[in-house]
């Protein structure tokens, strides 16, 4: 039986992908790498910061400080909070699923909290949220997950994850969740093909999906209970 939701938050939540990239694009830009958006979003959707500093460091082949995007964070919040916007979609699920929620992102908490803020969402979640900062390892590693759980007080399996990312997609599926796999236009093709999960392109058909897989499950927890007992 499923008893709470957990969401990633970049890509899901909120639409800070693009303005993000934009970010990276012109960071790297000035490293003399020059790639496209597609690429970026190839090579660093769901990634967590460590992820993103080793293929910067690859494709520039300059050794880079951990803080080395700490000039460009201005300029990321600026571009929040003039074009940043929630996920279509998303506040139409929230207010029609019936289950506790979490957040479970590969972000820092000051970066969920501005983006949450921003769009009014850090209400529904500021007592459920776990960042990467929160753990020993981000996605695509368990953790951050497994954090989100227990904060909910549940068994990872009791759990529904919903994530745009592969990283974000394997991370849930080791913490024994049921994934959503929530695809955008600019999801890479093929992105979860191999993974074994459920996708969905509409934050609209969400609690419908949601509803369905409960009542799928509990019937068939129930026929198993019923063909035990006999």
């Amino acid at each position: 039986m499923f008893n709470g939701i957990v969401f990633d938050c970049d890509g899901v939540l909120v639409d800070t992908e693009p303005l993000s990239m934009r970010v990276t694009q012109k960071a790297v830009a000035e490293l003399g790498w020059h790639p496209t958006v597609e690429e970026l979003y190839r090579l660093f959707l769901g990634c967590s910061k460590e992820h993103l500093q080793k293929i910067v460091e690859k494709k520039t082949g300059r050794k880079l400080t951990r803080d080395w995007l700490t000039p460009y964070r201005a300029f990321r919040n600026d571009l929040f909070r003039r074009e940043l916007t929630e996920i279509h979609g998303i506040s139409f699920a929230l207010d029609r699923i019936d289950m506790p929620i979490a957040l479970a992102s590969n972000s820092s908490h000051a970066h969920i909290e501005l983006a949450l803020e921003i769009v009014g969402l850090f209400p529904r979640f500021q007592r459920n949220i776990s960042s990467a900062e929160d753990v020993a390892q981000g996605k695509p590693a368990p953790d951050v997950y497994l954090h989100a759980a227990n904060q909910l007080g549940l068994d990872p399996t009791e759990c529904m994850a919903v994530d745009d990312s592969r990283a974000g997609v394997e991370s849930a599926k080791a913490a024994g969740m049921y994934v959503l796999a929530y695809e955008t236009p600019l999801t890479p093709r093929g992105s979860f093909d191999d993974l074994g999960v459920s996708t969905f392109n509409n934050m609209r058909e969400l609690p419908g999906l949601v509803n369905k897989i409960r009542t799928a499950t509990t019937r068939s927890n129930s026929n198993a209970q019923s063909a035990t007992s006999s």
